[in-house]
């Protein structure tokens, strides 16, 4: 829906990005399924930013965008299931590090490849140079909405 259009709300930015996410996590879940790994789409995204190194917990908070009694409630999960490991940060003494066990590099290692080919799969048929319009204007569109 353009700015000048009379309002549906079928055509809205939001209904789309709504039935995207939910198809996308879908099918997340159907591979997850497929290869019998009881994970969250969003404990992959998590798995997915912990090999960078250490983080703490509050710009896990950031990276996510989500609130921090989602982020914690997530991160217990996480460390339940021995992929995550949380510790008191070495120079604060009050702020919580996190960083992915072996257990959690495994998971990312088996899951990434075949969350890629369905991604591809998703995407086929679109150019890269829309796939990456689409991608900066999505984040254009969530700084929007946190600024």
């Amino acid at each position: 829906m353009t700015k000048n259009q009379k309002f549906d709300v079928e055509k809205t930015i939001g209904v789309a990005l709504h039935q995207s996410s939910y198809l996308f996590k879908t099918a997340m879940r159907s591979v997850f399924q497929e290869q019998g790994v009881d994970i969250t789409p969003e404990e992959l995204v998590t798995l997915g930013i912990l090999p960078k190194g250490d983080i703490d917990q509050s710009e896990l908070v950031i990276r996510l965008r989500k609130d921090k009694t989602n982020v914690t409630r997530l991160l217990s999960r996480m460390e339940g299931k021995g992929w995550i490991r949380r510790a008191t940060h070495a120079q604060s003494g009050r702020q919580l590090t996190v960083s992915i066990t072996p257990s959690g590099q495994d998971i990312a290692r088996q899951l990434f490849p075949l969350i890629q080919k369905m991604a591809s799969g998703a995407l086929q048929g679109i150019d890269d140079a829309d796939i990456e319009t689409t991608r900066r204007t999505l984040i254009k569109l969530a700084n929007n909405l946190v600024d």
